[in-house]
């Protein structure tokens, strides 16, 4: 894959969030900042997926994670090239997702 640069993207916000079975979650600012923390790629190297969609293969890792007090932002690397233009042009990448293992909170993927 080759290595293309891409602005950091919103994952998650503070908020009302609603799964693919339909369950409501209620995002925390601490829910997102103890994810930003304990996000550690030497760990587990989350990959960007497309409705979460693994045998489609991914489009690229998450660095690191950030949180700036109302989203949860991760800065991809090793992004498909097609992906990175999709970003950096501002297309709806709402169908984006990124798996996370993170101890005592609620959601396993999340996306824009």
């Amino acid at each position: 894959m080759v290595a293309v640069a891409v602005a950091p993207v919103e994952i998650s916000c503070v908020g009302s969030a609603v799964d693919g079975s339909g369950t409501v979650w209620q995002i925390s600012h601490q829910m997102l900042s103890e994810v930003a923390e304990s996000y550690d790629p030497q760990v587990h190297v989350a990959p960007i997926l497309i409705n979460h969609d693994v045998d489609r293969g991914n489009f690229g890792l998450v660095e690191s994670l950030s949180f700036d007090g109302r989203s949860l932002l991760a800065v991809p690397h090793k992004v498909d090239p097609e992906f990175a233009e999709w970003v950096n042009d501002g297309r709806d990448c709402r169908q984006g997702s990124i798996p996370l293992i993170v101890p005592r909170i609620p959601f396993r993927a999340c996306g824009p």
